[in-house]
């Protein structure tokens, strides 16, 4: 059995409408995630960012670096 690192964030009523404003400020989707209590993001030195950004680049896709 596996558990998520990530999972979608559920938001209170006012949480929502910051979030909602936000985006419609920014003219983006924002996407509200949680996150397991035993991590935390990974501290990346300036080579490992290029290279996660770079693959990002490749991929297409947004990458999350946790430790």
């Amino acid at each position: 059995m596996t558990s998520s690192l990530f999972y979608t964030a559920q938001l209170g009523p006012s949480d929502l409408k910051d979030i909602q404003t936000l985006e419609q400020n920014l003219g983006v989707t924002l996407v509200a995630m949680d996150c397991d209590s035993s991590s935390e993001p990974a501290q990346l030195n300036a080579e490992q960012l290029q290279q996660l950004q770079a693959l990002e680049q490749k991929s297409g896709k947004v990458l999350l670096a946790y430790a």
